[in-house]
């Protein structure tokens, strides 16, 4: 409580002071003709709103947020459509609200063709469109007419390795490299649109990296909504905060990167999350921390900069606003509005005087299963309605949900020592009411002397006008932006839409009775009992059309599984010379399908010597994978002589056309310790390279040209 009130504070001191600057010149409605600018859309994993350094926070320091809070404009009263990734991502990408979204409004499920996203219609425009890291995931991604993630190409080659490879926990993915990687392959003043979807803090952490880092576990504040009894809650929630410092290092390097290229100040830049932090009344609940996320957005000179705004905006509202920044005509699809007119305002405070609330909503969210609930948020106070009041998260019924929810209880409440009291230990019992308990149909809080919703005011004759005001204006807003839940006849159509995800998690006993008459299946398939996964695909070929070395671009033929039987998608993979997959996967692909076509060409690094095609189900993969030989061009067209050196290289390349290429020699932590540019020639092939004395090791040789990209490992002595 002393932390956010603390907080509260500070926001309005800064508030007061900002109002008090000097106001700047309105600017022009639209950019230039021929200006169009970049985006470049950082989107973080489980992060509630004060968990940046800007807010005061006692532990978390993130100096690029709050470089684009002090340069550009601060939401502080931002909040995600839906409490889990994949609706939440969905309603980004759209500009709809979550529950707007058919199948897209639950997590694990699919979003329609018929919603088009932000990137594809920037693409549509001219636009370069790629993502890094976590996209809109995790969902079904083939199925309503489209062939790659909905967030655009994947930009997820380069990896951090040894011996820079990141702590524990923290995704190996080089955000860094694949935006460099994806800038280099723009068309000369292309404009760019990139996804920066980094999958941290999402829970998985690494057991005391945050400790380990300088955070001082006595320091560390635990939200009231925790059991602070157990040193180990301060330990993991470290953990939770350096995750926030990791992704926020990482856009800082590319907010340098920008800036280096002379492109930053063309750029809008946009940090938010896709919902709150991973915990209980958290994650998966509309409560505050799980929908209330940070926001902040800087575009150079085009707006008024070191502004705080207390207006209320949902995420869903940045597609219609990047799409207004870019010129682009808004479809009648994205039913939210365009954030330019608050931009652009030279205020601070309150620039909208009808933007003093927001409405979430929520469904399912994978092993917690279907609990479904909206709320309304105000200055004064939190209402929530329960659809089906009394449904409390039920017990697990089968051996492996039970292991399942076990693991994500020790993640949850970090006290595996307590697990086995939960109902009946005294300090514990009532927050594992609160979270596992049965739901009332109405809950009503107040917002500032209850920060954390933990004492219920819906009963209480005093409040009984306030809750009534604020379900109407609720059911009117979801009314107005297309809720079926209040518009239409069938409200359990939710219900209806296929879950992709493991059989399990959809064993809950009261679930089972329920869905099995709207769905008759579980993920697409049969339910649990007596189900396995498929067996792979059968007689897998490959037709390469890329003619170009280090990439691959082409169509893959496959026949059903003998043992296909409940196949409902198929996975495709890159995979090493032992078989095994590397890397994210390449594709999802529906199981009406028995050939697929890469929608653009993707680069192949060395180690990989297979295309591996996967069957699932709700049960999962299948145990092996069909597979192609891939030759990769990276490996059998550049070849660099004496490896080890002592120091001077030969470079023999044997490439399918002239090109101009681009050498970068990389340190395994990334730096670039030598840079030159080469005229590749089919009738010269060796090619004599002397970088600089360089300290005994490992390095990487990037090649990289016009649809071309080659690396090879060197160890200089």
């Amino acid at each position: 409580l002393f932390f956010l009130a603390y907080m509260h504070t500070r926001w309005r001191l800064l508030l007061v002071g900002m109002l008090g600057m000097q106001m700047l010149p309105s600017l022009p409605a639209q950019c230039p003709k021929g200006t169009r600018p970049n985006f470049l859309i950082c989107i973080t994993d489980d992060q509630s709103w004060e968990s940046v350094s800007a807010g005061g926070h006692p532990v978390v320091s993130t100096p690029t947020f709050d470089r684009l809070a002090r340069e550009g404009v601060w939401f502080t009263q931002a909040f995600a459509t839906a409490p889990s990734c994949t609706p939440s991502r969905a309603s980004i990408l759209t500009g709809r609200p979550a529950y707007a979204l058919e199948a897209g409004s639950i997590h694990n499920g699919h979003l329609p063709g018929h919603f088009p996203t932000f990137q594809e219609l920037l693409e549509q425009v001219g636009y370069r469109v790629g993502y890094t890291g976590k996209g809109l995931d995790p969902a079904m991604h083939t199925l309503g007419g489209r062939n790659r993630n909905p967030a655009g190409p994947a930009y997820n080659v380069f990896h951090l390795g040894k011996p820079n490879a990141p702590p524990a926990g923290i995704s190996s993915i080089d955000y860094v490299a694949n935006f460099e990687f994806f800038l280099k392959n723009r068309e000369p003043g292309q404009p760019f649109s990139f996804w920066f979807g980094a999958l941290e803090p999402h829970r998985g952490y690494g057991g005391g990296v945050g400790v380990a880092r300088g955070m001082q576990p006595d320091s560390v504040p635990v939200p009231g909504f925790l059991p602070d009894i157990s040193p180990q809650l301060r330990v993991e929630l470290a953990d939770y905060y350096y995750e926030c410092q990791w992704a926020d290092m990482q856009l800082g390097r590319m907010l340098a990167l920008l800036e280096r290229l002379g492109e930053l100040d063309n750029t809008v830049v946009i940090f938010t999350s896709d919902n709150g932090m991973p915990y209980p009344r958290a994650k998966a609940d509309v409560y505050e921390h799980g929908t209330h996320v940070p926001l902040a957005i800087r575009w150079g000179q085009q707006i008024p900069g070191g502004r705080m705004l207390t207006d209320y905006v949902s995420l869903a509202e940045l597609a219609p606003t990047i799409l207004d920044a870019a010129g682009v005509a808004i479809p009648t699809r994205m039913t939210t509005r365009s954030l330019m007119p608050l931009l652009r305002s030279p205020q601070s405070g309150l620039v909208d005087p009808a933007r003093t609330f927001m409405v979430a909503g929520h469904e399912r969210h994978g092993e917690l299963g279907y609990h479904p609930h909206r709320a309304i948020y105000t200055d004064e106070f939190i209402y929530i309605y329960n659809v089906e009041a009394g449904r409390h998260y039920p017990e697990p019924d089968t051996p492996a949900l039970a292991a399942h929810l076990l693991e994500q209880m020790k993640g949850v409440l970090i006290m595996p020592h307590l697990l086995r009291k939960f109902r009946t230990h005294p300090d514990i019992a009532a927050y594992w009411q609160r979270y596992r308990g049965d739901r009332p149909a109405h809950e009503l809080y107040d917002r500032q002397k209850d920060p954390w919703q933990w004492h219920n005011l819906a009963e209480d004759p005093a409040y009984a006008k306030a809750r009534a005001a604020l379900a109407a204006q609720m059911w009117a807003y979801a009314a107005q932006t297309g809720d079926p839940r209040a518009t239409a006849a069938d409200t359990d159509v939710f219900a209806t839409y296929t879950f992709y995800g493991r059989a399990w998690q959809n064993t809950h006993s009261d679930l089972v009775q329920k869905e099995r008459k709207t769905l008759g299946t579980y993920g697409g398939a049969e339910g649990p009992a007596g189900q396995v996964p498929p067996g792979p695909p059968e007689n897998l070929s490959f037709r390469d059309l890329s003619g170009l070395p280090g990439q691959i671009l082409g169509t893959l033929s496959w026949d059903l599984p003998a043992a296909g039987k409940g196949v409902t998608y198929y996975r495709l993979m890159l995979l090493d010379r032992a078989g095994q997959p590397m890397l994210a996967p390449l594709a999802d692909i529906c199981a009406g399908q028995g050939q697929w076509s890469f929608p653009m060409p993707v680069a192949i690094p060395v180690e990989a010597a297979w295309l591996g095609l996967y069957a699932g189900n709700a049960c999962g993969l299948s145990k092996q994978a069909a597979m192609v030989p891939l030759v990769p061009a990276s490996a059998a067209s550049v070849r660099v002589f004496p490896n080890p050196s002592p120091g001077p290289l030969t470079l023999d390349l044997n490439l399918s056309r002239p090109m101009a290429l681009h050498l970068r020699l990389r340190h395994p932590s990334g730096q670039v310790v030598w840079d030159e540019w080469l005229d590749y020639s089919a009738k010269q092939r060796y090619y004599e390279l002397d970088p600089p004395a360089l300290p005994g090791g490992v390095y990487y040789l990037y090649l990289e040209g016009k649809g071309t990209s080659l690396i090879k490992k060197v160890v200089l002595r």
